[in-house]
Parts: structure tokens; sequence; C-alpha cells
């Protein structure tokens, strides 16, 4: 799991690095609110989809298992159901891969 934990984590961390250079000025939203939640949870949707290829398995595989360490750190209280932090990026990831298996966000639309 940590050797996961590292490559999402780069790949988080390498995905801010093209994303959109001011998350200030989200394309779905004017409050800043909105946008740091979904510069940071883009971020870590990506880091997710791309440590599941990489380790060539299932994405589906890698998202099950993230929403288990979110659904385990909500039962323990460590964490709340709100859309901040603690687990911004975590909680917002989810939220985001929920509306791009509903079809409604393109997943390029993620990198505006």
């Amino acid at each position: 799991m940590k050797g996961q934990e590292l490559v999402t984590t780069f790949f988080h961390e390498i995905f801010h690095a093209i994303q959109k250079p001011d998350p200030d000025q989200c394309t779905y939203s004017a409050s800043q609110e909105d946008s740091f939640w979904i510069h940071e949870a883009g971020a870590t949707y990506f880091g997710l989809e791309t440590s599941a290829e990489l380790a060539g398995v299932s994405s589906q595989l890698v998202w099950d298992k993230h929403m288990r360490f979110i659904s385990d750190r909500l039962s323990e209280g460590s964490i709340d159901r709100q859309l901040d932090d603690p687990a911004l990026a975590e909680k917002g990831a989810i939220a985001l891969h929920l509306l791009v298996q509903l079809g409604v966000l393109p997943v390029a639309g993620l990198l505006d």
C-alpha cells in the first residue's frame, strides 16, 4: 500500500504541473472554494487513475480500495462528510470519479 500511495502522491503533484495554472479561476464555478477543491480533487483523481494504469490493474479496483479507505476514516470519525479538510482532495476525487462514471463530467474537463 505504501508504494501505491507514493506513486499516487507523485502523480498528484505532477498533475498540478499540467493543470490550469490559476486554480482561483474555476471554469465550473466562480467560487474560490470550489476552485480549490476541484483543483486538489482533480490532481488526486489523476493520481489514482495513473497509479492503476502503471500497476496494470483495473482502475475500479483502485477506486474501490480508495473508497473503502475513506469510508473507514468516516466511520472512525477522523474525517467528516463535508467537502473540506481533512481529506478534501480524497473526498473530492470520489465525487469527480462518480460524476465521470455517470457521464456528467468529461475527463478532459478536469484538465481545465
